[in-house]
């Protein structure tokens, strides 16, 4: 479940799903949820990534230009995420350095949508695109 910034909301049976899986670079905290009239949504916990790689590398990725998001120009963006391979700790879950992203492996992937856990999305890291600033 995503929420404003970078908080992510997790439910109990994914967070037993990890758990029984063995997926590792993560850590939840408990956390009240109401809904707007102020009822408790239970089972719920926020998430939190503990597996690192270091920074993206630009010089890895391809420079491409698209179509801004108003559809009025053109701006420059870079496709695929990269990184360091040495840099990264091995973690199924983890954060590049200087990004609020998570990361997942294939495996990962594949147990949250075993589970048909909703409000998520995969994107392939290679397709992903990112200004260039």
């Amino acid at each position: 479940m995503g929420t404003t910034d970078t908080l992510r909301l997790i439910s109990s049976r994914l967070q037993d799903t990890l758990s029984k899986e063995g997926i590792t670079g993560w850590v939840t905290c408990p956390v009240e949820l109401q809904d707007r009239m102020g009822e408790i949504i239970p089972n719920y916990a926020v998430l939190g990534t503990t597996g690192r790689c270091g920074p993206l590398l630009n010089s890895r990725s391809r420079r491409v230009t698209r179509t801004n998001y108003a559809g009025t120009g053109l701006m420059d963006v870079w496709l695929g995420y990269y990184f360091d391979e040495e840099s990264w700790d091995g973690s199924d879950m983890f954060r590049p350095e200087g990004t609020r992203m998570t990361i997942v492996t294939k495996r990962t992937k594949g147990v949250i949508e075993s589970i048909k856990a909703t409000n998520i999305e995969f994107k392939p890291i290679l397709e992903i695109e990112r200004l260039v600033l």
